[in-house]
């Protein structure tokens, strides 16, 4: 049994905030106790007395984008927590 070893740096602190959950999040706003915005930064979530967060875009959530930011760092692999 051969073990592939991975290429690149691993990156042991990452987060993801998937588009699927972020919509879900604005569809379901009222459930998940948070006012979900749309803008061109992405979703910009905002929880009841707090300022709101930076928007989760780019590659926090697309898979694509954060694939070729890898790429283009050197990045082999991440391990990868939800962003919230």
């Amino acid at each position: 049994m051969s073990q592939e070893t991975p290429q690149g740096f691993i990156d042991v602190h990452a987060h993801i905030a998937p588009t699927s959950f972020l919509k879900e999040a604005q569809k379901s706003a009222k459930a998940f106790g948070v006012q979900v915005e749309e803008t061109d930064a992405g979703h910009a979530l905002t929880f009841p007395g707090l300022p709101t967060l930076r928007a989760a875009g780019g590659s926090l959530s697309d898979l694509v984008a954060r694939s070729e930011w890898m790429q283009e760092q050197g990045v082999g692999s991440q391990y990868i927590a939800a962003w919230l």
